[in-house]
């Protein structure tokens, strides 16, 4: 009997679900038009309870396929890693970790426990304006404002919509967590628990990813509303929250405008970043896929490095240098933690300990080895850096021009300089982390109408572009981050 693609696909799912422990229901609906024709629930037939979603029919084939596959891995990471084990209350208990953000991707509803579970909308500030890719004037449409695609919500609410800054919702559901403290607590018979939900910790951190993403500062200003699923608050749906004192207001100054005048014209050129449209689809894909990229957790931490960097990118471009390094850094240690260079290479790293052995008459062969000895304590952080950027950028960095950031071409690093550019921004960076030196003068440029005086007399030296603006380097940074989480290649 022939069956479709889809049929193959639903009793794929079925066994699937079927090896966790579940069931899979279709709707029997034959209405086209009903909300709920053609879509599925996941049963829990030990507990006699709907495992996801909870209001019903609700789930496509392929968000049945996601949340088998999160319901996978998460069971085999609880055991290899074994940091995730049930509480006395059912609550996930873990050992203090930074990562509830790839815990909450891999089960963004909530659907494995709902019982203890937190919903909770923030309020979010967007540098620019960024809005749904669709047809016609996206800030007339109510479709543009949704910025993610289910499960996750992430919606535009300033009106107008190309307001700045714009104000974004973002809405969460989080489990309950325990987190036993690690360390020595003398009198103590255990070491301390702290049970709480990590819906502020989540929100900061999809804030970070979103900015790397979009490549626009997105802050969390404070959480408005919440509701607790073993909780129904009087009167309303939600507790309402405080917001008059409580939130916090981060973003770029908005540049004023300039009017160049000409002959016969006169135009006006806004300095701020354009409206950029977003594909929800991709979004969501890539958060929901995190967990699962290799280096998910250095990505994590190079993300909340990078949105610090360009919050602070305006006021204090030095610390803002510093960030984006370590973000890099951050996430080629682990990625590069096995790199060597050659031989050659290495012995011309340690050229002083080459000269010494010669110069003791101990012969080629010998200072060489001697040469290669004292490299095995050698990290090479400086180029594992230079590695990774330059193996995940393209010749956009180049060909185009910046959306975000407007440099000058005439201060731009020149293409066949590029390694030799980021071991000067290293070594600058080393300067001011050992030594306490400022960074050029030639690196404090990030954009907007005009330039510096000081500034200026300095890219018209022969040697501006030794440490290159900060507004090239954060471009450089942001492609390099984004290409490594979106690359086939990873796992």
């Amino acid at each position: 009997m022939w069956m479709s693609a889809e049929k193959i696909f639903e009793n794929r799912m079925r066994r699937a679900l079927a090896r966790q422990g579940y069931r899979l229901t279709k709707s029997r609906r034959r209405d086209p038009r009903a909300p709920d024709f053609g879509l599925y629930m996941i049963l829990d037939p030990k507990r006699n309870m709907t495992a996801c979603p909870p209001n019903g029919f609700a789930l496509t084939l392929e968000e049945v396929e996601r949340w088998v596959n999160s319901e996978g891995t998460a069971r085999a990471e609880n055991r290899e890693l074994q940091r995730c084990r049930s509480g006395r209350d059912g609550a996930m208990r873990v050992k203090a970790i930074d990562m509830h953000v790839l815990e909450y991707l891999r089960d963004p509803g909530c659907a494995r426990r709902p019982q203890d579970s937190l919903c909770a909308d923030y309020r979010l500030l967007c540098s620019g304006s960024i809005y749904r890719r669709t047809m016609g004037e996206w800030y007339k449409s109510e479709g543009a404002r949704f910025l993610l695609a289910p499960p996750l919500l992430l919606y535009a609410a300033s009106r107008p919509f190309d307001e700045y800054p714009l104000e974004l919702v973002l809405r969460l559901t989080v489990a309950q967590v325990e987190e036993t403290q690690e360390g020595r607590f003398p009198g103590l018979m255990m070491p301390p628990v702290t049970i709480f939900h990590p819906d502020k910790e989540v929100a900061e951190d999809l804030a970070a990813l979103l900015t790397v993403l979009c490549r626009r500062l997105i802050t969390v200003m404070g959480k408005s509303t919440e509701r607790l699923a073993d909780y129904k608050y009087p009167e309303f749906d939600r507790i309402p929250l405080p917001v008059a004192r409580s939130m916090r207001r981060v973003y770029w100054p908005p540049y004023p405008a300039c009017v160049i005048t000409g002959w016969d014209s006169q135009t006006v050129e806004d300095n701020n970043p354009p409206p950029k449209p977003v594909d929800p689809g991709t979004l969501t894909a890539l958060l929901l896929g995190l967990p699962q990229v290799a280096h998910a957790e250095s990505i994590v931490a190079s993300a909340r490095l990078y949105a610090l960097a360009l919050e602070l990118i305006r006021e204090q471009p030095d610390i803002a240098y510093q960030l984006l390094i370590s973000s890099v850094e951050t996430i080629a240690n682990k990625v590069l933690a096995r790199f060597q260079p050659d031989d050659d290479a290495k012995v011309e790293h340690q050229r002083a300990v080459l000269k010494l052995a010669t110069e003791l008459d101990l012969g080629e062969e010998i200072a060489r080895k001697l040469a290669l000895e004292a490299c095995k304590t050698e990290r090479w952080a400086k180029r594992k850096f230079k590695k990774f950027l330059t193996d995940n950028i393209d010749d956009s960095v180049w060909d185009k021009d910046d959306d975000l950031f407007r440099v000058p071409l005439e201060i731009m690093p020149r293409r066949e300089d590029l390694k030799k550019t980021l071991g000067n921004i290293y070594d600058a960076r080393s300067g001011a982390t050992h030594w306490g030196r400022r960074f050029p003068l030639s690196a404090s440029y990030s954009g907007g109408p005009t330039i510096p005086e000081r500034l200026g007399m300095t890219w018209l030296s022969s040697d501006y572009s030794v440490v290159p603006p900060i507004a090239w380097f954060e471009r450089v940074v942001n492609m390099a981050l984004k290409m490594f989480w979106s690359a086939p290649s990873v796992p």
